[in-house]
């Protein structure tokens, strides 16, 4: 039991092991039941099946292409045989989409007669280069009008191959633009990396990830045609800058290359650390035990210009935002060279784009022309304009009234939409130039007194007050009168 990955391991899949209880499991499908029990006896059973083996690569080139049917050359590896063959055919020309429509067609070996003419010298550049030694199969796919073909091969213990591609004819125009989209998913420990392409891939893209002196290439997966995917340690790719290169060559022969950079830092519970953003006018500082376990963190400029208003400058998204965190970060924004008054400036946050923005009690560094603040999630930051004043009315006793009793309800309404307040001390009520402890109700947005005695008859005067986090002021006064 593995309780730190949350997984039972059963047994190790290694061939190679013989004897013990490090033999691992043969290749193939095995039944398996899994049964917890508790200390009360209690027990929950969990029976299915599982396929032992991982999937292997085929290659196939077309040979020769006739009107109702394809001849190709499939080579696999010689641990595995191929018990069954499954083809697939598109048979429109391709519009480059990333999920060709794709119907089932029939498969037949070659016959010994063909098998010799398969044996006859041929151009060798024509077929993808194998890595020896492999089997090798003539088959032929039928299917008439087929533009691409799609094979897959299961072997003597079940596993499935990854698929195989060819071209049946010209699927393509010669003359179409080659080019390549990549995708990138952060998950906690890994990155998933997809490839693709506007025209189907000729062989394999080849993807390397390089930070400084370190590079690393990576196995892309194919799933379609013009899509390949891949898995990624981040541990393996930690560095400020990481740059990654694909490349790539379409069925055609033309050739693109996508080159992209971002920041994977690698942060510890022991250490900390730094994530910047790559125009430096953001930095998130994460002191030792800010963490829970290591975090591999970036920051991206989600947008150079926001729609929002008041928003000026960059959205920044510190990824990955569903992080928890041990005790606050500090992120520090500079704010534009243009500002005039930071005074009326400070450090918005959301948890997605999708969000109302948040202001966060700031700091202000009028030397550094930089706002700071403590923040215990990571999302999307910006720099908030508020000269708004809050929203403050007096709602009892209006101005000249006479109240009914000696103890009369004070109360006012008080809203902030944009910087908010940072506390209560933030309103005010006096009466006749006494501070009262009022009570504030930041769902009602109400402030609320009443005298626990009897007030003096006479006129007397209400002073409320509201500051925001921006230091927007507003004032209001009224006189009454108690009978």
């Amino acid at each position: 039991l593995n309780a730190a990955e949350g997984a039972i391991v059963v047994a190790e899949n290694d061939q190679a092991s013989t004897s013990g209880a490090a033999q691992g499991l043969s290749w193939g499908l095995h039944d398996f039941m899994i049964v917890t029990e508790d200390f009360d006896g209690n027990r929950t059973t969990v029976e299915g099946q599982l396929l032992a083996g991982s999937s292997f690569e085929i290659a196939v080139a077309t040979m020769e292409t006739q009107t109702n049917r394809t001849r190709l050359e499939l080579r696999l590896p010689l641990a595995h045989e191929a018990k069954a063959i499954a083809a697939h055919m598109m048979l429109e020309r391709w519009r480059g989409t990333n999920k060709p429509t794709w119907r089932a067609a029939r498969t037949e070996r070659a016959s010994q007669e063909e098998l010799l003419l398969a044996a006859l010298p041929t151009d060798s550049t024509a077929l993808p280069q194998p890595v020896p030694p492999q089997r090798v199969e003539p088959l032929w796919v039928y299917g008439e009008g087929a533009k691409l073909l799609r094979v897959q091969a299961q072997d003597q213990h079940g596993v499935f191959s990854l698929p195989a591609f060819a071209q049946a004819s010209t699927a393509i125009e010669a003359s179409q633009p080659f080019y390549l989209e990549v995708k990138k998913d952060f998950f906690t420990r890994h990155l998933r990396l997809e490839v693709v392409g506007n025209l189907p891939f000729q062989n394999r893209p080849h993807a390397m990830f390089s930070a400084g002196e370190h590079a690393l290439a990576v196995e892309l997966i194919p799933q379609e045609p013009n899509r390949y995917i891949a898995t990624v340690p981040l541990a393996q790719i930690a560095a400020d800058s990481v740059l990654l290169t694909v490349t790539a060559t379409s069925m055609n022969g033309a050739q693109s290359t996508w080159e992209e950079k971002f920041g994977n830092v690698a942060l510890t519970p022991e250490r900390g650390g730094t994530l910047a953003a790559a125009d430096g006018r953001l930095r998130a500082r994460f002191e030792s035990g800010a963490l829970y376990e290591t975090l591999y963190g970036r920051v991206v400029i989600a947008a150079e210009r926001a729609a929002h208003p008041l928003v000026l400058g960059p959205i920044y998204r510190i990824a990955p935002h569903d992080v928890p965190l041990r005790t606050q970060a500090v992120v520090a924004i500079a704010y534009p060279d243009s500002v005039s008054n930071p005074a009326k400036l400070g450090i918005a946050a959301r948890n997605d784009s999708r969000a109302n923005w948040n202001f966060i009690a700031s700091k202000r560094n009028a030397f550094a022309r930089t706002l700071s603040a403590e923040i215990s999630s990571l999302g999307e930051f910006a720099v908030m304009r508020d000269e708004e004043p809050p929203l403050l009315l007096v709602q009892s006793p209006l101005p000249g009234a006479r109240t009914k009793t000696r103890r009369p309800q004070i109360s006012c309404r008080v809203a902030d939409q944009i910087s908010g307040f940072n506390s209560e001390r933030d309103i005010q009520l006096r009466l006749d130039g006494k501070l009262l402890i009022a009570e504030y109700d930041p769902e009602r947005e109400v402030v609320q007194w009443r005298p626990k005695v009897d007030l003096a008859p006479g006129t007397h005067v209400l002073a409320a007050r509201a500051e925001d986090q921006c230091g927007n002021v507003t004032e209001r006064e009224v006189q009454f009168v108690v009978p």
